[in-house]
């Protein structure tokens, strides 16, 4: 979902077209691959205060820029965004659906919601 909602993609490659809908470069792969997988900390702000969850990132692309002023950062790993948020588009480098915790699918209950 984040390659390709992203505005910009490395490396480029011509059998990908991403649609620009959040103004963010995006790295393929940046985290590894497959047998790269791996748990890890990130700090989430989805609201009012921080808080920590353990995720799991699968062949997962970096954030390696934010592009646009309205791209809001809702999630960060050492520092580097791995979660941003436009409106009512949400994306993460990470897959929340895979973790017990249900802060993600809350999140984007919510922005349902929003009129």
């Amino acid at each position: 979902g984040l390659i390709l909602l992203a505005e910009k993609m490395e490396p480029e490659d011509e059998r990908v077209q991403p649609f620009g809908i959040l103004g963010v470069t995006v790295k393929r792969n940046a985290y590894g691959r497959q047998a790269d997988s791996f748990h890890g900390e990130i700090l989430v702000n989805l609201g009012d205060s921080e808080t920590r969850e353990k995720t799991i990132f699968i062949r997962a692309p970096e954030i390696v820029e934010v592009l646009d002023k309205d791209v809001q950062v809702v999630a960060k790993r050492a520092e580097r965004p791995v979660g941003v948020r436009k409106g009512k588009v949400m994306a993460t480098s990470f897959h929340p659906e895979l973790t017990e915790s249900t802060t993600w699918h809350e999140a984007f209950l919510d922005l349902c919601s929003l009129s």
